[in-house]
């Protein structure tokens, strides 16, 4: 699911056959397949006795992986995934989110969080809401673009990644500013509330998609 590129250029489900769920984002000319292993038992120096212990492998085909931008870039989206994950269904057991981005063109973090909510669904895996993530670029001229390409983010001076529960109520956020003293407060919160108009729309296509598997299943 993308916005500016236009909502859901391609979304794929259960294309890895291996796995418990996946699917594949192409948004523009970003690309991303992400796969969901698990719950399954935990070798014994993983295993956690009250809950799965959850395990997020961010890849990117552009390499980068001592980059500090994608060392945080990673840890943001296992952590957003583990706030919502319920871990204590499964004591003992091992769930990892595979994220490999193929091809890099903006708004990669938003596009992998989307996508690990897709894949966890598809997994069957529950989790106390729904999660969905967008980005939005600050330019020169302090214009705010949802959903940056890459040559959008490369010279914007501030990127703001946001991540939303079910209720549109924020549980993370990432930034990066490139320019000092470019970001405001003002710029901020229009920044916030722009992404949360475009997660709205995000919750809607996801809650949409899941009815029809669900009418379809029923059959």
């Amino acid at each position: 699911f993308c916005l500016s590129r236009g909502l859901g250029d391609v979304y794929k489900r259960q294309i890895l056959s291996r796995a418990d769920g996946s699917c594949q984002i192409i948004a523009g000319k970003t690309t991303l397949q992400i796969a969901v292993y698990g719950p399954r038992a935990a070798a014994r120096d993983k295993e956690l006795l009250e809950q799965a212990k959850f395990l997020t492998i961010f890849s990117s085909e552009s390499g980068g992986s001592t980059n500090f931008r994608f060392s945080t870039s990673r840890a943001f989206i296992n952590n957003t995934m583990q706030a919502v994950v319920l871990k204590s269904f499964y004591p003992r057991a091992l769930i990892e989110l595979y994220v490999q981005v193929l091809q890099n063109d903006g708004s990669t973090i938003s596009h992998s969080i989307n996508g690990s909510t897709l894949a966890l669904l598809d997994a069957g895996i529950p989790m106390s809401s729904v999660v969905v993530s967008v980005s939005c670029a600050l330019t020169s001229e302090k214009k705010l673009i949802l959903d940056p390409n890459g040559e959008e983010e490369s010279s914007c001076q501030a990127l703001m990644v946001f991540a939303f529960d079910g209720k549109k109520e924020v549980i993370g956020e990432w930034t990066d500013i490139r320019t000092v003293g470019s970001l405001s407060e003002d710029n901020y919160w229009d920044a916030k509330e722009l992404c949360k108009v475009g997660a709205e729309k995000l919750l809607n296509l996801i809650r949409l998609t899941q009815e029809k598997i669900y009418s379809r299943n029923r059959k």
